[in-house]
């Protein structure tokens, strides 16, 4: 699938302790071509943590990893236990050492981001949804894995929307199983329910986030043939 291109990315130097960012090495469509070369694809792609933490938490290859840099990541996101000699034991250790991995890459860009916005005056929304990693087991009451990040959100004060919420809430309203209950928004993505549920959902947010508001949400009925605010002088 595209999204496996070669995109900008931040990696972890490991010999500095700290995440680094990583120009596109496919910049434009003649590029794409150097895909197709086997030499090309394992000179830049044998050194990548996250790719060799996402074939062995799948299972997918054992011995031909670099165990040394793991574990030298794994000290770096202070992740203790960790083992990547035993089949199983080795699974879950790269499912836990690449969660980490990504969730400190993610603080990392948002903190940027924020910056970015600060810098340039503008404002910052994030908005999450995953219905599979994260919706499906808040379903079950499973813990979210992904709380060291909503942690992080909360803790620094983003402005936040969380659809998995939304979609709990939702689901608490109807004596449906989990399926059935996917299968009135999606069809692996939204449906067209889906995407109106979601606009209507994040309506409100963004509607107080607006400054001059929308003229049907400014209780004004002076101001629904007036443009003062959204036009330039």
């Amino acid at each position: 699938m595209f999204h496996g291109n070669f995109w900008s990315n931040i990696e972890m130097d490991t010999t500095q302790g700290i995440l680094v960012e990583k120009e596109n090495l496919i910049s434009n469509k003649e590029d794409l071509v150097r895909m197709t070369d086997p030499d090309f694809m394992v000179e830049n792609l044998r050194d990548d943590l996250m790719i060799q933490l996402h074939l062995l938490s799948r299972d997918m290859v054992d011995s031909d990893v670099d165990k040394t840099a793991l574990k030298k990541l794994a000290e770096i996101c202070r992740v203790p236990e960790i083992d990547f000699n035993d089949g199983k034991r080795m699974q879950r250790t790269a499912e836990n050492l690449k969660n980490k991995y990504s969730f400190m890459a993610t603080m990392h860009i948002l903190k940027l981001a924020r910056d970015f916005a600060d810098e340039h005056d503008k404002k910052l929304l994030l908005v999450h949804f995953d219905p599979n990693n994260v919706f499906r087991p808040m379903l079950r009451g499973e813990l979210r894995y992904d709380k060291e990040v909503i942690d992080f959100i909360r803790e620094n004060d983003y402005f936040f929307f969380d659809m998995n919420e939304v979609h709990l809430n939702d689901y608490r309203q109807f004596n449906l199983s989990v399926d059935d209950y996917m299968k009135r928004y999606f069809i692996g993505h939204y449906k067209p329910c889906g995407n109106h549920f979601f606009a209507y959902s994040i309506k409100d947010k963004i509607v107080d986030w607006l400054d001059p508001k929308p003229v049907t949400y400014q209780m004004d009925a002076n101001k629904l043939i007036r443009f003062d605010g959204y036009l330039p002088e």
